[in-house]
This record gives C-alpha cells, sequence and structure tokens, in this order.
C-alpha cells in the first residue's frame, strides 16, 4: 500500500524507487538493493539507485540484469560466482562481494521491460521467508535445478556451500510483486 501512495505522490521516479528498493530490501532481508533502467539509445542498463551511490551502467548483454532484462524472466542465482552468467565486473570495480542474486524484471502492462529489480546478498533478517533457506545436501527427491534452486522450498544443493544463506521462491514473489507496483506509473 505504502508503495502506491508513493506512485501517486510528487516524488522523483529515483526516489520512489530508492523507496521501494529499501523497503524490499528490509522485508526479504537482502543486503543491496538496486534498480537498473533500460537505456535502448546505449543499449545498456543503468542504476542510480545502488549502494555505491554512483551511476553505474552495464551492457544490456552482460550478466544476470541483462540477463532478465533481455528475457523478461526473473532469475534467482544461489551463487553468484559459480554461475557463468554472473558478471563479475561491478563487484571488481566497487569492491562488493556478491553471494546470491534474485532479479527480476520491471514490465509494463503491456509486457514492455522498463528495466529490473535487484536484491543481493541475502542475510539471516527479513520477514518474508523468515531467516532464508539455507544450502543442505540433496536427497535426490528435489527439482532439477532449472530455476536456480532445487527444492520446493528454494534451496540450493549442498556442492560446499553448507550455511550460505539464500533467497527463496516466496522471495522472488514478493520481489515481483514491488517490481509491478514500481511500474504502475508507466
Amino acid at each position: 500500500m505504502q508503495c502506491s501512495i508513493m506512485m501517486n505522490s510528487d516524488l522523483t521516479t529515483e526516489t520512489v524507487l530508492r523507496r521501494i528498493m529499501d523497503e524490499a530490501k528490509q522485508l526479504v532481508g537482502a543486503e543491496v538493493a538496486s534498480v537498473f533502467l533500460v537505456d535502448n539509445k546505449t543499449s545498456e542498463l543503468y542504476s542510480h539507485v545502488n549502494s555505491t551511490g554512483k551511476e553505474i551502467r552495464i551492457p544490456m548483454s552482460a550478466g544476470i540484469a541483462g540477463l532478465v532484462a533481455t528475457s523478461g524472466a526473473p532469475v534467482l542465482i544461489p551463487e553468484a560466482y559459480k554461475d557463468s552468467r554472473f558478471n563479475k565486473s561491478v563487484d571488481l570495480k566497487t569492491g562488493f562481494q556478491t553471494r546470491n542474486i534474485l532479479c527480476v524484471p520491471i514490465k509494463t502492462r503491456s509486457g514492455f521491460v522498463l528495466g529490473v529489480a535487484q536484491l543481493i546478498n541475502k542475510g539471516e533478517g527479513g520477514v518474508i521467508s523468515g531467516s532464508g533457506n539455507r544450502n543442505r545436501p540433496r536427497t535426490g527427491t528435489e527439482g532439477d535445478g532449472a530455476d536456480g534452486t532445487d527444492g520446493p522450498d528454494g534451496t540450493a544443493s549442498g556442492d560446499g556451500a553448507e550455511g550460505l544463506v539464500t533467497f527463496t521462491g516466496d522471495d522472488q514473489r514478493f520481489l515481483e510483486v514491488f517490481a509491478s507496483q514500481v511500474s504502475q506509473g508507466h
């Protein structure tokens, strides 16, 4: 509800995006929240809503944000550095270390992708999925991992990262609702 009130107020787009993503970050228990918008002129994604306080630009063809922007489909990555789609260049520029990523498209009602909303590094806090899920060994009864998760509860397989807290399917659905609120103004 607070998101809808903000969208109908006289705040700048950047201020609204920052407030919405700060709220999403808090509720999900993420370390970092960012929004990348599509720049069709340069075929890049750019962000002013991020942890650096500076503009970040990346090619539309790069990384998880680029994948989500071009495909229009959400992506949940339990271990960023083990995923070949992850673009390490932003971490190298900022000195930040990404552990896991949840990224969803921001679309207009007609399905046009305006940008992406991204949460990074699920922590112990958050009210959406409790304290998050920890990686655990696969028992053979979970899913196939095609959606970035192995089990029905959103946990990743246990391949040496025991104890890593990861985003869940509930977190993803929640961020998709937030992203749909962002696009209501367009």
